[in-house]
């Protein structure tokens, strides 16, 4: 009989303290945490292409692009960029884009990176990559 109360106590504890740390979670929101499925984005010269970050957050993360090297990273705000920003139909799932039209050279091997800001937080996504395939 004690091993049967150790284990009941023991299952009940942790549902509860499971039950309580969603309960948290869910009233607290959630600080944004990005995943991306892709990291390399390719594009013939003259050509657009689109980078995508996602995330999970509460409340709606806010996104800013940025690009450069290692040493150096700009915000992306020039003509060639669009921007784009969409509610997944899973619940606080978010994605949002950057669309660079009529790439070049000049693009050829640049690192973008996605920083998603909420109340609770930032999250930066991995660097994505561009790649530009010259004309011949």
């Amino acid at each position: 009989m004690d091993n049967y109360l150790a284990r009941y106590f023991r299952k009940t504890f942790c549902l509860k303290a499971t039950e309580l740390i969603f309960r948290n979670v869910s009233e607290k929101g959630l600080k944004p945490e990005q995943f991306s499925e892709k990291r390399s984005f390719t594009a013939d010269e003259g050509y657009s292409v689109s980078l995508v970050c996602s995330a999970l957050a509460d409340p709606e993360p806010t996104a800013e692009w940025f690009r450069g090297t290692s040493n150096k990273w700009e915000a992306v705000n020039d003509t060639r960029a669009t921007f784009a920003g969409t509610a997944a139909e899973e619940e606080n799932r978010y994605n949002f884009s950057l669309t660079i039209v009529n790439t070049t050279v000049a693009d050829h091997d640049l690192k973008y990176f996605c920083r998603l800001t909420n109340k609770l937080g930032y999250s930066d996504s991995p660097k994505l990559n561009v790649l530009v395939n010259r004309k011949l």
